[in-house]
């Protein structure tokens, strides 16, 4: 497995693409086949209240998880954030996403409140995530 850094065994890699328009992708591969991804997307001022540097859509496929490849690729979007002088980064996560809410505490993530989601987010994902970076 490799860190974000490039360091460790060399089973798996972290890259970083295109996200298109605002969104930079990050993703992780074993063995050539994707096994995690997430999106810093940059919302300018214009686009209130949901403005910002926001890391969106953090996902690792099952088998892979538990391995601190969603600790990595996080750690890469706050780097890539830090990197473009955002002053925070936010998310928004399910409420019973445990795993992943235990996750963005253990990197410095505060809950705090939101205004309604859209209708697209759904209801459970009122609980939102700050950052300081």
């Amino acid at each position: 497995m490799t860190g974000a850094n490039g360091s460790g065994g060399g089973a798996a890699e972290v890259g970083a693409g295109g996200g298109g328009e605002g969104g930079q992708l990050d993703s992780s591969k074993h063995r050539d086949r994707v096994v995690g991804f997430v999106q810093l997307v940059h919302r300018p001022d214009q686009d209130q209240p949901w403005n910002g540097y926001w890391l969106f859509s953090l996902a690792v496929r099952v088998p892979y998880r538990r391995l601190g490849i969603g600790e990595m690729l996080t750690l890469r979007v706050i780097e890539r954030a830090r990197s473009l002088d955002a002053d925070s980064l936010s998310l928004l996560v399910f409420d019973d996403n445990d795993e992943a809410i235990a996750l963005y505490r253990k990197l410095g993530f505060q809950q705090v409140a939101v205004d309604e989601p859209s209708a697209q987010a759904g209801a459970e994902t009122t609980p939102g995530a700050k950052r300081r970076i």
